[in-house]
């Protein structure tokens, strides 16, 4: 206060803060471009705090508010196709588009599309599907702990662009081959 008195009897104006020394402006600057340039190296680094001597809170400061970034998780996809195998996706597509301008909707009704998956005769609700809303006062609920049944079976679905023409069941002990596929696509060409 005494300091501050001192200042303003000797004509001070200004309540601001003076700028302050050029070397902590420098210093910061210096550690932001580092924790760059370690991101930049390797994405997916997580001991940059303790590799520049500096809190964790200001490395995510850093990353969030200097630089703009946030941590985002790969997302999953059932394969990764090489450059051959999207290059044929791309054949396969375009041969599709020119049957379709060609033929126009009959094309589309030739067209089945098939899905096989296991069935369990019980399938639990997951903890997900059992959470609700509750205030402080009301106990959380309870759910016994149940898993899938060890029953359960394989089943086809045939499908066209109308909706299911086939549900099948596949024999227990029956191994699902290009061989049983093809009984059981002529056996939807007969009821056809």
């Amino acid at each position: 206060m005494y300091r501050w008195h001192a200042c303003f009897k000797e004509g001070r104006n200004s309540i601001e803060d003076d700028p302050r020394c050029s070397w902590q402006s420098v210093v910061a600057c210096s550690i932001k471009d580092s924790v760059k340039d370690m991101i930049n190296c390797n994405r997916r680094m997580t001991a940059i705090a303790d590799e520049l001597c500096i809190s964790v809170s200001t490395v995510h400061g850093i990353l969030t508010k200097e630089l703009g970034m946030f941590k985002v998780s790969a997302r999953w996809v059932p394969g990764l196709l090489k450059d051959n195998e999207k290059n044929c996706q791309v054949r396969c597509a375009q041969a599709f588009l020119s049957r379709y301008d060609a033929e126009g909707d009959e094309f589309l009704d030739r067209i089945i599309t098939t899905d096989e998956t296991w069935l369990h005769h019980l399938d639990p609700e997951t903890k997900a599907m059992s959470s609700v809303w509750k205030t402080l006062r009301t106990p959380p609920p309870k759910k016994a702990l149940v898993q899938k049944s060890a029953g359960k079976h394989m089943f086809i679905f045939f499908m066209d662009r109308h909706g299911m023409i086939l549900q099948h069941r596949v024999p227990d002990g029956q191994t699902v081959t290009v061989t049983y596929y093809s009984k059981v696509t002529k056996s939807i060409h007969l009821k056809l």
